[in-house]
Formats: structure tokens, sequence, C-alpha cells
């Protein structure tokens, strides 16, 4: 076997071995080859690929702009990379990272064009995971303090603009220590459970349940009239909360007591609203639990 030959051979052997996905396309960007890999990730045979353009594994997420910008890319600097959307046969679509070279010949002619692409699926849902989980709590799935602050600052302007009233409630379990006591944490963690799901229930859509930890928790009532709106919310939480809840084979009556702040009203921005509905829940708590208050003027001085 010559040397030409056995170099064809090695390179033909690794076109069909590389995991990557590869498209070789003439000038007119027609497919001519494929690897196997290629039909893995796409679902489509060699005979099903050559002879059309790339453009039947199009997802529909992309415009004509920017493929046009990618293709002007190749034009300019002799390649691109970047995350694209691509379709399957079997009609799902997926991400997946894409690198176009264009091959010129001694005339420097674009004579072939190289695509070598991966399914970046797993990198996304994991990407997807951790960013679920640096924004909700881990035992009640609810939104942690992080995400809760990012949706109120969100809020802040658009009631402004909309000169509607945003509320925050805080909202702590009265006397849970005992209950955790007397079922354990395993316990305890489902009675938190339990109640995010009644809170989570009882509030709409727009609005927003977050647990800040232990037996606290936060609720963002957004687009509100009026504060007797709020009102109305809080006693509706203390009413489900106060409803009975099955531990194993026991059965707990819990109550809870909420602080409640309003935007304009109590603060400007996400630090004063949580320190006065942080303030006005302990005077519901002074007033002798399973009651909400609202913050109160004579406060104003603990909010800044």
């Amino acid at each position: 076997m010559s040397t030409t030959e056995e170099q064809l051979r090695v390179a033909a052997k690794a076109f069909e071995g590389i995991a990557d996905g590869l498209i070789i396309a003439d000038a007119q960007r027609r497919i001519i080859a494929v690897n196997h890999a290629f039909t893995l990730i796409t679902g489509y045979s060699a005979d099903e690929a050559i002879g059309r353009t790339p453009r039947f594994l199009q997802s529909g997420r992309h415009d004509a702009a920017f493929y046009a910008q990618v293709w002007q890319t190749i034009e300019n600097n002799g390649s691109w990379r970047g995350e694209i959307w691509d379709r399957r046969k079997n009609g799902e679509i997926y991400p997946e990272l894409l690198s176009i070279s264009a091959v010129r010949d001694a005339a420097g002619v674009v004579a072939h064009y190289v695509g070598i692409f991966n399914d970046i699926s797993s990198l996304k849902e994991y990407e997807a995971r951790l960013l679920y989980l640096a924004h909700h709590d881990a035992l009640t799935q609810l939104a942690n303090r992080t995400l809760f602050e990012k949706r109120v600052n969100d809020a802040i302007p658009r009631a402004r603009r909309n000169s509607t009233l945003l509320a925050i409630l805080f909202l702590d379990l009265d006397r849970f220590k005992y209950i955790n006591d007397a079922v354990g944490h395993a316990g305890g963690d489902v009675l938190l459970q339990a109640v995010a799901a009644r809170l989570t229930e009882t509030v709409r859509e727009i609005d927003l349940v977050a647990r800040f930890g232990g037996d606290e928790f936060a609720v963002m009532l957004d687009e509100l009239n009026g504060t007797q709106d709020a009102a109305v919310v809080a006693q509706k939480l203390l009413d489900v909360v106060e409803r009975p809840f099955r531990i194993g084979d026991r059965t707990f009556d819990v109550s809870a007591s909420i602080g409640i702040s309003c935007y304009p009203a109590d603060g400007g921005d996400i630090s004063a609203l949580l320190k006065c509905a942080d303030t006005a829940l302990y005077g519901a708590k002074s007033r002798g639990r399973n009651a909400y208050q609202f913050f109160t003027a004579d406060n104003k001085r603990l909010c800044g």
C-alpha cells in the first residue's frame, strides 16, 4: 500500500470514528459527506443528507438574519463557532456547539465547507439545573431569597409606572420549634413542604412565594389596588396554615404570624421593604401570634 493510500485510509477511519458530527459541503453548501456521528446525533442517514444543504436541519428558532450573520462571518474570517439549535429527524429540537470552516483551494477560492458539531443537550440541562438550584430552596422548591429579591426589584419599576401597590409579606410559623422537637427534623421538613404547597396554592400566578430558611417565608403580592387587597390575602394565608397538618400518625394544629410592608409607602427599594416587613412581623407576634400586621409609621425610623 502506498503512502498516499495509507494516509487516505487513516483519514477515512478518523472521519468515521470521530465522536463529533461532521459535515463536508461543496462551495454551493450542498452536503457531499457526513460521518456516522452525524447520523447518531441527527437521525438522518448519509443517503438522506447528501445532496441537500444543511437548511433541512434548521430548528426554526433562528431567523434569516442570524444565518446571514453566520455566513458573513465565515466569508470575512474563514470560520464561525457558536451555539445553535437544530432539529433531529424525529422532530426534536436540540442545542449543539457548531464550528464551520471554509476550505480554500490553491487560488484562494472556497472549495468546501467543513462543519463539526456536538450535541450539548446534557450540558444545557446541567446548566439549567445549576441555575435552578441557585434560585430555589432545595427542600420546598420555592424561590429562595436571591430570586425573591430579583423579582421584587423587577416589580418595583412596573408598580411605579402603573401606579399600583406592591406588598411584601413576611410569614413564619408560630412555635415551629415545638413541632420540630416533637416529630424530629424529618417531620419538620414534611411540615415545611406542606406549608409551602398551601401558600403557593393560595396566591395568584403573578405573585411569588419564597422560603428564606427555617420556617421563614416571604410572599410578594404584585399589582394590588390597595392595602385591603394585601389584608385579604394575608388572612387567607393565615387560614390555610391554621388547618390541621398530618405528619405520620399525628395531627398538629399550626398557626402563623405575618408582617406586611407596601411599596411605595414603606420604602422605595427591596432592602427597606424587607426590613419594614420584618419589623411588622415582630409586631404581629407581640399581639399574640396567628395574626397579620402592616408596618406602621410609628416604626418607620427602624427601616431607614
